[in-house]
């Protein structure tokens, strides 16, 4: 009676490691929608620790929800963060700083190679769980492997095998064969991912309540890699010089027009073809075709009012007001950085710091003299490699004029409040 109890339990459970393999890539193929609560984490010598917490909800083919909490380290604050992918749209919400951005999303592609477009990159272990062919990529570098162990435990099928100071562990569960866990171990470090699993809610979508700001980026700190010293030393020149860029004006100019900006501290200012503001760090007053409008508020209501009369801050005057620097900005997670050449523009010496990631090439003109931006490219490709867009933007710097006020002083202004309620 015994033996065919038994026998009935492993009906349709996998006889081999081999088997189980299988079983789990194609539980995996089969979830056409999910909530997975995923978390990573990387230990190796010599390598920052790397990882995050993760919760992920997807329904294939075109709609998922990521969010991204990551700890604080090496300087760069913690984040959470959430990004909403709808077909041909990508937003997303940072909920520590209030603010958003919009992406357009290619209309073709997988869930997984759309995120790491858009974001360039995402972790492996959400990789694994949201796009199968990267799945049974990871799995076939294990499936030959001949010394495998599987142990059936409480809920688990566990996979082992240990070959000198290198060994390998994966949990699925034992009646639906997803992934539970992984765990690595080779000499010089370690890899821990695991999963949790829930049925994906009945719309994948996001809409936070409050007052939220539309920027062009999200702050990431410096995190890139770097081709060799000379590279990591022109881009800390650069960090250093925007640490130290706390008073100055410049103009900044593309295919979009030209601005002029100036900043001091908390307080800035800014000029367009048809429009002026200033900021003292406690009220703003904006000058528009329509008429003026001033009040007390903080950066966020002046990006906030800005955002409703359709005049966008220069982003490097935000993150300057903001006390962030641009080049740390530039160096985000994944971006490579590299010494390309140099070149005398308009009688100033500059080293061209190339920064890339899949997907994204930027060019930055360094100025030899004060270690400042002087030209900013962007190219943005798609998968195959297609350019899908392109800016460059051009910067001259100047000391901060004599007799330039931050006053916010307005006759006959309306009150700011009236742009902000357009929100």
């Amino acid at each position: 009676m015994t033996m065919i109890l038994m026998l009935a339990l492993l009906a349709g459970q996998p006889q081999t490691p081999e088997e189980a393999f299988k079983h789990c890539l194609a539980a995996h193929k089969a979830m056409r929608s999910a909530s997975i609560a995923v978390e990573s984490k990387l230990d190796y010598a010599g390598l920052s620790p790397g990882g995050g917490r993760f919760d992920l909800a997807f329904s294939r083919p075109d709609r998922a929800l990521l969010r991204v909490q990551e700890p604080k380290r090496e300087g760069r604050p913690a984040t959470d963060r959430r990004y909403l992918l709808t077909p041909g749209r990508l937003t997303g919400f940072d909920m520590v700083a209030n603010e958003f951005l919009k992406r357009d999303a290619p209309p073709k592609g997988t869930l997984a190679e759309r995120f790491v477009l858009l974001l360039g990159g995402l972790d492996d272990a959400v990789q694994a769980v949201l796009e199968p062919s990267v799945l049974a990529a990871f799995l076939a570098r294990y499936e030959q492997v001949t010394n495998w162990q599987m142990v059936r435990k409480p809920g688990l099928l566990r996979l082992q095998h240990a070959t000198g100071a290198s060994s390998a562990r994966f949990d699925l569960d034992a009646s639906q064969f997803t992934l539970r866990a992984v765990h690595l171990e080779i000499p010089n470090g370690t890899l821990d991912w695991t999963f949790r699993y829930s049925a994906a809610p009945p719309r994948i979508d996001f809409a936070p309540a409050g007052s939220w700001i539309e920027v062009p980026a999200f702050y990431v700190g410096a995190a890139a890699t770097y081709a060799d010293a000379q590279a990591k030393a022109l881009a800390n020149k650069s960090i250093r010089a925007y640490e130290n860029y706390r008073r100055g004006a410049f103009t900044v100019g593309g295919s979009d027009g030209s601005v002029s900006a100036a900043v001091d501290g908390r307080e800035g200012l800014q000029r367009g073809a048809d429009y002026q503001w200033v900021f003292d760090g406690r009220a703003a007053t904006l000058e528009l075709p329509g008429g003026a409008y001033s009040g007390k508020c903080s950066l966020m209501e002046l990006l906030s009012a800005l955002s409703a009369a359709n005049r966008p801050i220069d982003p490097f005057l935000r993150l300057l007001l903001a006390r962030r620097n641009p080049m740390r900005e530039l160096l985000g997670p994944g971006m490579k950085a590299r010494v390309v050449g140099s070149i005398v523009r308009e009688g100033v010496p500059c080293d061209i710091l190339e920064i890339a990631s899949p997907g994204v090439r930027i060019s930055a003109w360094i100025r030899k003299d004060n270690g400042l931006i002087a030209v900013l490219s962007t190219e943005n490709r798609d998968a195959k490699g297609k350019l899908v867009s392109e800016s460059e933007k051009v910067f001259a710097y100047t000391p901060l004029p004599t007799g330039e006020t931050f006053s916010v002083a307005a006759q006959g202004a309306k009150p700011l409040g009236e742009l902000l309620s357009r929100n």
